[in-house]
Parts: structure tokens; sequence; C-alpha cells
């Protein structure tokens, strides 16, 4: 049996409809959450067949990633009491979250506990343990997909005074 190829494209609500050999096909626009349907016939040597509709519905996208800490200041005094760890707290994006600690100004000997960790406090790593020692910190968010997020600035202070 021969096979006649039949394909058309018109526009959906919110979208391209289209059909080719015998298969209908839609593409929705991205950024328009929502049902959209087509109706379509298809017309060939036996002539023209019932309408059929295709009918898709699209989610709207994930929301988008974000961070926040739980303070923006961490402070210890040497051989005293700290500051509660400093928390991380991702929301949106994709799949699971990683974190990344840099040092953005101040003395490098202020170490992070654990440079890919959502809870973090500092220690002083250095010989000298004369007055205060500050750093600012900066934690990135990344989620699975590669998007990435500043949660923002920690300033530290270790105090040896």
């Amino acid at each position: 049996m021969k096979k006649t190829f039949v394909g058309a494209a018109f526009a959906a609500a919110f979208g391209l409809a289209a059909c080719g050999g015998d298969m209908p096909a839609s593409h929705v626009s991205t950024g328009v959450p929502g049902a959209d349907s087509f109706t379509y016939t298809a017309t060939g040597p036996g002539g023209t067949s019932s309408p059929g509709t295709v009918s898709a519905t699209v989610n709207p996208d994930s929301a988008a990633l974000s961070a926040t800490l739980s303070a923006s200041s961490w402070s210890a005094v040497a051989g005293g009491t700290s500051d509660p760890p400093i928390v991380v707290t991702a929301a949106g994006g994709t799949g699971s979250y990683t974190y990344s600690w840099t040092l953005v100004s101040g003395q490098a000997n202020v170490a992070v506990s654990d440079a890919s960790s959502a809870s973090v406090t500092w220690s002083w790593n250095g010989f000298s343990r004369v007055g205060d020692k500050f750093a600012t910190w900066r934690c990135q968010v990344f989620d699975s997909a590669g998007h990435s997020v500043i949660a923002g600035t920690v300033t530290v202070d270790i105090d040896f005074s």
C-alpha cells in the first residue's frame, strides 16, 4: 500500500499545531502555563477523517532560585562564646542545592568551617592571637540545573582582646 504524506501547520491558542504523516503534534509557547488544544482532520486518497483533538497542559516553570542567610554577621570571642551557625535557606530552582562559601575581603586566616555547607561557623587559623580578626564571606547557591544565586554576605569578627 502506498502511503501519502499529508502535512499542515496552523495556530493553536498558545503555540503552533502541525501534522505530518500520520501524527498530529503541537509546540506550545514557553512561559504560557495552562491548557491548550487544537482540532484537526486528515484528508487523503480515502477521503477526510472525522475530527480529532489534541490537548496539552503546560505546567508553570519552577520558581526562580532564591536563597537567604539567617544573619549577616557572625562573631566569636576566642576561648569563649560564639554566635550560632549561619544557615543558608534555599528555595525554588530545580532539584537539590549545593553551596559555595568564598572569602570576599579581610584576613585570609579567618576560615569557614565547611565551604560547601548550608550551615557554617568560622575560626582563626593564624599565628597572631591579638586584637580582632575580620573577614567578609559570601555564599553562592547552585541548583541541579546549574542556576545560581548569591545568598548574601556575612561579616565575621573573631575577638582576641
